[in-house]
């Protein structure tokens, strides 16, 4: 049974959930299950001559859960981030043209199948190096059925090389330029495809970016209902730009998660609360959009 010992601290969580410091913490495990912990003075005698790894003065802490990525893409989008940055346009102004998404789709669909796939276990491997154990994975950056499809089924082949689980989302990112005037018509075949992904499995969950570059309150709304009734699990990119009532949407589908919040009200936090719905912030996404992000302390309360 190795022993890993030597740290400045453990972190760890008591049975009623609480987060626990232990200085000098230790960890004694057999196969895949942690048989002691505590601190490296209070190890038992029976555990004293077995394996030690050193953690060399480091944190032990859980295994890290990644549970928003959009993972298979092409490119970089570095000359957005470097017109924002000079105060050319905003990210919302960015999507009216061949920029912003448009550009990630057409530099995605540029790349080929084996590439996409590598880049993406290249990532994965950084990202384990990093304590990460497990991540989510969504799709987004093929937009038609057609090229959403193809990038669900490289998922597939993602996950059978991972050396780490991955859950994968179909996420309705945002509508092709080609459906402008017709948005029912896209949405009804985001409809019909979620019906194909529950009955080939290609994914377990559905995300729909609901703001207004992406998808209406109305229509994710639909679109949401549908993966649940198919039994798949629901997430939203909520409340990024403005408050569009994404929190209270993720509320009353019943999602996994709602994630952003950056600008989400306090009432659509509350309904978040009351329905279950966790709240995922992503601070780099801010950082990047040089806005305010919203503070953790807002979803803990």
């Amino acid at each position: 049974m190795p022993v890993i010992a030597n740290s400045s601290s453990l972190i760890t969580y008591t049975p009623t959930g609480e987060l626990l410091t232990i200085p000098q913490g230790a960890i004694v495990w057999q196969g895949t299950t942690i048989v002691w912990l505590g601190a490296e003075a209070d190890i038992p005698p029976m555990y004293e001559c077995e394996t030690r790894v050193d953690a060399s003065g480091g944190l032990i802490i859980p295994g890290l859960i990644d549970c928003h990525t959009h993972l298979l893409f092409g490119g970089w989008r570095v000359g957005d981030y470097l017109r924002r940055i000079r105060g050319a346009h905003s990210y919302q102004d960015s999507h009216k043209g061949a920029s912003g998404i448009h550009e990630t789709v057409r530099l995605t669909e540029e790349s080929s199948d084996s590439v996409r796939v590598q880049r993406a276990l290249g990532f994965i491997e950084q990202a384990t190096r990093l304590g990460v154990t497990c991540m989510e994975v969504k799709s987004g950056y093929g937009l038609t059925i057609e090229r959403e499809r193809r990038m669900l089924r490289l998922y597939r082949l993602v996950q059978e090389a991972s050396p780490i689980p991955l859950s994968v989302t179909f996420l309705a990112h945002m509508l092709p330029p080609e459906y402008a005037q017709r948005r029912s018509s896209y949405c009804d075949a985001v409809v019909n495809f979620i019906a194909e992904i529950a009955e080939t499995k290609m994914a377990s969950a559905v995300d729909v970016f609901v703001e207004q570059i992406a998808f209406t309150v109305a229509e994710a709304e639909t679109i949401l209902a549908t993966a649940r009734s198919h039994g798949l699990r629901r997430s939203l990119h909520a409340d990024q730009l403005r408050d569009f009532g994404g929190a209270d949407l993720a509320a009353r589908v019943g999602a996994t998660s709602a994630d952003h919040l950056e600008h989400a009200s306090d009432s659509g936090l509350a309904a978040m609360a009351e329905a279950g719905v966790v709240g995922v912030i992503l601070p780099f996404a801010s950082w990047n959009l040089r806005q305010p992000p919203i503070t953790g302390g807002a979803l803990r309360d």
